[in-house]
Order: C-alpha cells, then sequence, then structure tokens
C-alpha cells in the first residue's frame, strides 16, 4: 500500500514534517502527565505492535460519523469502541477494536471526555455484548 504524501508541521514556524519529532514529543509528555497511570501502562510496545498490524489488516476508517461519505479514508488508529477505563478484559478484546482516521478518532475521544468525564463511561454498563457495537 503506497504512503501518504507527508504534511508539514502544523505547528506555526516549524518547517519539519509530520509527526514533527519536537512537537511529538511534547503532545505525549502533555497526554501521559493527563492519563490515568493504570491506562498508560497498556499502551506499551506490544500494543503499538498489535495497533500497526491491525491498521495493516484493516486500512480504511470504519467512518462512525458518516461523514467519508463514501470516500474510502485511511485510518491512522485503532480505537477502542468501548471505552477500556484501564479494564485489560476491554483493551485487549479484538472485538472492542476499530479502525478510525485521526480526525474520526480525535472527535469521538473528545466527545467521550465531555460526555463522561476523564473517569467512568455510561459505555460501561450499557453495552455487554462488545459484537453488537462493532462496526
Amino acid at each position: 500500500m503506497p504512503s501518504l504524501p507527508k504534511r508539514p508541521c502544523t505547528k506555526p514556524g516549524c518547517t519539519d514534517f509530520m509527526p514533527c519529532a519536537a512537537h511529538e514529543r511534547k503532545r505525549r509528555r502533555f497526554w501521559d502527565e493527563h492519563r490515568d497511570q493504570a491506562i498508560r501502562s497498556l499502551y506499551t510496545g506490544a500494543w503499538a505492535t498489535y495497533s500497526k498490524a491491525r491498521l495493516a489488516e484493516y486500512p480504511i476508517c470504519t467512518d462512525p460519523y458518516g461523514e467519508h461519505k463514501g470516500r474510502l479514508v485511511v485510518a491512522g488508529v485503532t480505537d477502542h469502541v468501548v471505552p477500556h477505563r484501564g479494564d485489560r478484559g476491554k483493551f485487549w478484546n479484538p472485538l472492542n477494536h476499530q479502525s478510525l482516521c485521526v480526525p474520526c478518532h480525535n472527535r469521538k475521544s473528545l466527545e467521550e471526555r465531555e460526555r463522561f468525564g476523564a473517569g467512568g463511561s455510561e459505555n460501561d454498563h450499557e453495552h455487554t455484548d462488545m459484537e453488537a457495537v462493532c462496526f
């Protein structure tokens, strides 16, 4: 599969291409400082390897918002359909994974944080059968 053309870093004045190493480190540091330690401990090299392999197998965004209007958009994130909130079972359950493009993933994450906060999720008790919610 051909790779996408590189895009310039979005930070004003930066001449690097994305992901810009300097700004990526800052973004990761900020994210890590605001994540619960139990959740952070799940995002290991094993997850990165799994996610990369899964995206190779399922490379197209599932378009949960219907905004791609039939266009095939390359996914860049393995997302948890039901937020795992540190639960290893939900974290590693392949039925709880979907491929999303970065804009869809960011929108979904923001909506979850606004609706449920950083703690528990309404979804934790709504969806007992993961197959029912997977795309």
